[in-house]
């Protein structure tokens, strides 16, 4: 059945009816960042005649697929900036909104991997996902190697983010949601960006609340972010004086490139550029940027066994990898495994030191300065051992009550034995999303976390406060 038709500011659009709601898949919100626009800033969609039928994904952003997963609905292209909406129904009723970034190390990822019906259902708000470019076609800064025209090319992706939440307060009203009540949640690389977006002024005013799941705000300096130009370049056989050849060269040899040249997941992300960032997202949060909203963030207990279980060079520990994660800080990270080993089996503790060092130790800095300006800050910790234990990924099914679509063996649904933690951490993050407080009928009462007290939530079977625990 036809949803009925709806008018934003670039035309006419149709979607579907679906579970009582309606939904809206694949409607463009830029041009597409093709030919002279590839490694450039969105420009807005042109406005279109007639009814543009939002029935379908479009393509997902050029990513490596993993192997053993189904391709992605649609299929992947470089013309990949679409938004989708769901909303129990058009209208004049002013829903809270919540904009979903999807994770996935900024290499990989796509809107058409979540499924936000029950979200909807339960909390009576509409939600916004969207796809972002990613890899070397999102985050490849080529400032230093073709100049002013490219100063901004590392952070394409994150300009991507930024139009559409733009497009949010000029459009959403029509689907129902209220622009003055829109929450940005993200996880993974997306928990990144939800922290870099609080700390854009550009941002400023375009959101009211944050939800940071398992990552706290990144960037890198110009200097890392070119040798990574760099190195794509090499892995494509040109020097860097031939970068120019990368604007005409087609997606998927970049991407192939992309694969051979890069040394582990965090080769890519925001770029200090001087323009759309300036600093590092935790030093201007240290100064208090973005200070006055409220801010559920947290992790999960052994993040790293997702990549110890997917990753075979990972799975025990590694002194080479422990070198490609942390650089220069490599040895600091070895001598905190071996303080880490007595009392743990080894293998534990390689999985410890790596949660510790990769989010957790990072997501309480950012809670810690955030809460020390005053913010309204509710952290929790996932601990909820499932088939890959409290793994990263791990707490999505719970919040969502679905799983990522092709990782159904990873992250099941949630079962009717630990049902009862999915509808209790729904529930608080659907208070958050509505009041900007996650406490209220049907959560345990959680106090806000501060640098004296440090109480956090403990995603469990019982559930729990306590001050934060050493590990």
């Amino acid at each position: 059945m036809n949803a009925p038709i709806v008018e934003i500011t670039s035309g006419k659009i149709q979607g579907t009816q679906e579970e009582g709601l309606q939904v809206f898949r694949g409607i463009p919100f830029a041009q597409p960042p093709l030919g002279a626009l590839r490694f450039r800033p969105p420009k807005p969609v042109e406005p279109w005649s007639g009814i543009y039928q939002a029935t379908a994904f479009r393509p997902s952003p050029w990513h490596p697929l993993p192997p053993g997963l189904p391709p992605v609905p649609g299929g992947m292209s470089e013309d990949c900036l679409s938004v989708n909406v769901w909303t129990p129904a058009t209208g004049n009723a002013r829903r809270p909104v919540l904009v979903w970034i999807y994770g996935g190390g900024f290499t990989s990822g796509s809107s058409a991997q979540y499924d936000p019906i029950k979200l909807v259902q339960h909390g009576d708000m509409v939600i916004v996902t969207f796809n972002y470019r990613l890899g070397a076609l999102g985050f490849l800064y080529l400032g230093d190697l073709l100049a002013e025209d490219y100063a901004r090319s590392g952070n394409t992706g994150l300009l991507d983010m930024l139009l559409v939440l733009r497009w949010v307060q000029a459009n959403i009203a029509a689907f129902g949601g209220d622009p003055a009540q829109v929450t940005i949640m993200g996880q993974s690389a997306g928990a990144a960006s939800v922290g870099t977006l609080l700390t854009m002024p550009t941002a400023q005013g375009l959101f009211h609340r944050a939800i940071l799941e398992s990552e706290p705000a990144a960037a890198r300096d110009r200097t890392t972010a070119t040798i990574v130009a760099k190195r794509l370049l090499a892995a494509l056989g040109l020097a860097p004086q031939e970068a120019r050849k990368l604007l005409e060269l087609p997606a998927e040899q970049i991407l192939a490139a992309q694969s051979r040249a890069t040394a582990d997941l965090h080769s890519y992300g925001p770029v200090i550029d001087g323009l759309v960032l300036s600093q590092l997202p935790l030093e201007a949060i240290r100064q208090g940027v973005g200070a006055s909203l409220p801010l559920l963030i947290g992790s999960n207990r052994e993040e790293a066994r997702l990549d110890t279980t997917l990753d075979s060079q990972l799975a025990h520990p590694n002194r080479a990898r422990l070198t490609a994660y942390f650089g220069d800080n490599s040895e600091v990270v070895w001598a905190a495994y071996q303080r880490a080993l007595e009392g743990q089996p080894s293998d534990e503790a390689w999985v410890s030191t790596l949660t510790d060092y990769l989010l957790g130790l990072a997501t309480t800095y950012h809670a810690d300065m955030q809460a020390d300006h005053g913010t309204p800050v509710w952290r929790y910790r996932f601990d909820y051992q499932g088939p890959l234990g409290a793994s990263h990924v791990a707490e999505i099914p719970f919040v969502w009550q679905t799983t990522l679509l092709g990782a159904e063996k990873l992250f099941p649904v949630p079962t009717s034995a630990n049902m009862p933690l999915s509808t209790l951490m729904q529930t608080a993050w659907l208070h958050f999303i509505r009041t900007g407080n996650p406490n209220g009928e049907g959560v345990l009462s959680w106090p806000h976390y501060t640098t004296r007290s440090r109480q956090t939530m403990l995603f469990n079977i019982p559930s729990r406060v306590e001050a934060l625990p050493s590990a």
